[in-house]
């Protein structure tokens, strides 16, 4: 890779870092903020279940952020593993094809080496950047499922927000409707009470 592309690369990392960090800044803002004002109260079915509802839409944006950095973290980690353990491979290789005895001096502890030590580490060191690979694949699997639930749980937690404001004039007329029942029920009863009462009376007669 070229200094251009190198640089190129360090700064779009760097712009998902940064944006990560933003996206999970907003979700637990807006959650400080709405949780500021929350008063406690029993949840019934309707509007009042709205703004309940973005705070556990917000505190799950905010986690599942938490953890795509997480794991974006451990996939820098395995990326730099396994850009060490193929570049020992290849020296390793080179060593073996430019050299014509038996005997390697080692470049980092100055020991003597057989060519069946340095085929050896050759071969440890493919094997590991092989398993890094396969890991790398699974935490990069992880790194956009978590992108996707964050920005799910985030526009959720946004939806129910604005419904819960925009909804708040008609709560009195939910709750006016469901009030209004009860007393149709109870003048009901009490209706047909004075005639049983009556009926009663007639017979004791």
């Amino acid at each position: 890779m070229s200094n251009r592309s190198s640089e190129i690369w360090d700064v779009a990392q760097d712009s998902i870092v940064k944006f990560d960090y933003f996206v999970c800044g907003v979700s637990g803002a807006i959650f400080a903020y709405i949780i500021r004002d929350y008063s406690p109260h029993r949840l019934q079915w309707g509007i009042d279940l709205l703004e309940p509802a973005s705070l556990i839409f917000l505190a799950a944006s905010f986690f599942t952020g938490l953890k795509r950095i997480e794991a974006y973290n451990l996939c820098v980690h395995c990326t730099h593993d396994i850009t060490a353990a193929g570049e020992r491979a290849e020296r390793l290789t080179a060593e073996l094809k430019k050299g014509n005895s038996d005997i390697f001096i080692g470049d980092q502890d100055g020991r003597n080496y057989s060519r069946q030590e340095i085929v050896a580490q050759r071969d440890a060191f493919l094997v590991r950047k092989d398993a890094l690979t396969r890991h790398l694949d699974k935490v990069n699997r992880k790194v956009k499922l978590r992108y996707n639930l964050r920005n799910i749980f985030l526009l959720l937690g946004f939806l129910t927000i604005f419904f819960s404001k925009v909804l708040l004039p008609y709560e009195q007329d939910f709750s006016h409707q469901s009030y209004t029942k009860e007393p149709i029920a109870n003048t009901s009863i009490q209706s047909v009470l004075p005639s049983v009462n009556q009926t009663n009376k007639l017979k004791i007669q």
